[in-house]
């Protein structure tokens, strides 16, 4: 026999009461999930930015704000998410991304971002599912400037070889040409024949090296 309460019988009310119970727990575990997510994404050192079907910024994480601090300053924060991504980046090459993205296609490419201070920059593109788009930018400035420092180190170290190693080869060249200056020494006379031999092989090093650069 069914007790009434209220025109609700008890087996319903503890039905939706337990309804009730699983809900709160999962709307706070999807709470929890959230918050993870958030700190996850506000302590990554790439940009990420979550574009819309429109290509509407519809969420950005802390480094992409900073990254963007300039072109952010220009427009209404609580408007933020009706700016079209590409009034945040403003290079051509970035319209293409945008493009194998309307496609379904992952896409990167490089590119230099108008500061202060100027960034150079590469992004990757992740198409989602209902034509929206996931943009993480790398910050690689420091180490592009690291490769050029390293580049014109090689340069310039292998243009300042090449002068010593002329100078051991024509020295050597003399040496061998002169008997008086050369002496009657056999063993004078195989040192000095090593000498060019080797400065040839630095020549050849010092050529691979500015090719290297």
């Amino acid at each position: 026999e069914k007790w009434l309460v209220g025109g609700a019988d008890l087996e319903t009310m503890s039905s939706i009461t337990q309804l009730s119970r699983e809900l709160s727990s999962s709307v706070e575990v999807l709470g929890r999930e959230r918050d993870e997510f958030r700190l996850i994404l506000e302590s990554m050192d790439e940009g990420v930015l979550a574009l819309d079907r429109s290509q509407c910024v519809r969420l950005m994480n802390r480094a992409a704000r900073e990254m963007f601090e300039p072109q952010l300053a220009l427009f209404d924060q609580s408007r933020l998410s009706e700016q079209h991504v590409t009034d945040l980046i403003r290079v051509p090459v970035f319209l293409d991304l945008l493009e194998e993205a309307k496609r379904g296609r992952k896409s990167m490419a490089e590119f230099r971002l108008s500061g202060p201070p100027e960034r150079q920059v590469v992004a990757h593109v992740t198409p989602q599912r209902g034509g929206g788009a996931v943009l993480v930018l790398h910050d690689v400035s420091e180490l592009r400037k690291l490769e050029r420092v390293r580049k014109d180190f090689i340069a310039n170290v292998s243009h300042e070889l090449r002068t010593p190693v002329s100078v051991i080869m024509l020295n050597s060249e003399t040496l061998m040409q002169d008997e008086e200056l050369l002496g009657s020494s056999r063993h004078a006379r195989r040192f000095v024949e090593g000498m060019p031999r080797n400065a040839e092989r630095l020549s050849r090093l010092i050529s691979d090296l500015l090719d290297i650069s």
